[in-house]
């Protein structure tokens, strides 16, 4: 038997089902998110139980949208590094802004209207792996359509983060 302890709205758990041909119990934990707002990282606690003994068994999910804007910060930079360029960027543009802490979840940068990645400052500064390089690599190229020298390309997202962050 399961139970929901703690879920996002747009989260079910369906009745245990018996599966006699390996003796368990099994639930479906459903996933429907509504709008825009549901885009984030989510705590999800569920109880099992054998109807004499439980356990609370806790994880998180991470709704994700592919448009508006990326913030990534990877998990090793300290939370006020990534989450002050978050907070600033979501409060000047109105659409879909989401941060994540695994650029993976993303394989295609192109289809954002833009990226920002928060590194961090030594000693506490992520090192690029390169899975995250080859990413990376395909956003900039996506660039070479623009039909300018890279310095061009250079000031044109220079000029957007700008006029992005301009109140700040």
């Amino acid at each position: 038997m399961s139970s929901v302890v703690t879920v996002p709205s747009f989260e079910t758990l369906s009745s245990a089902l018996f599966y006699w041909f390996d003796a368990s119990w099994n639930s479906t934990l459903s996933i429907a998110p509504q709008s825009y707002g549901d885009v984030g990282t989510h705590d999800v606690t569920i109880k099992v139980s054998d109807g004499f003994l439980y356990s609370l068994c806790t994880f998180q999910i991470t709704v994700t949208y592919e448009g508006g804007y990326l913030v990534w910060k990877p998990s090793e930079v300290p939370a006020a590094a990534g989450d002050s360029l978050f907070t600033a960027i979501k409060s000047s543009v109105p659409d879909v802004v989401q941060q994540v802490t695994d650029l993976g979840l993303y394989p295609d940068l192109t289809k954002f209207l833009g990226v920002f990645i928060s590194l961090g400052v030594y000693p506490d500064n992520h090192v690029l792996k390169e899975s995250e390089v080859g990413a990376l690599k395909l956003y900039l190229q996506s660039f070479r359509n623009h039909g300018a020298f890279h310095e061009d390309v250079t000031v044109t997202i220079g000029k957007k983060v700008a006029d992005l962050l301009k109140p700040y």
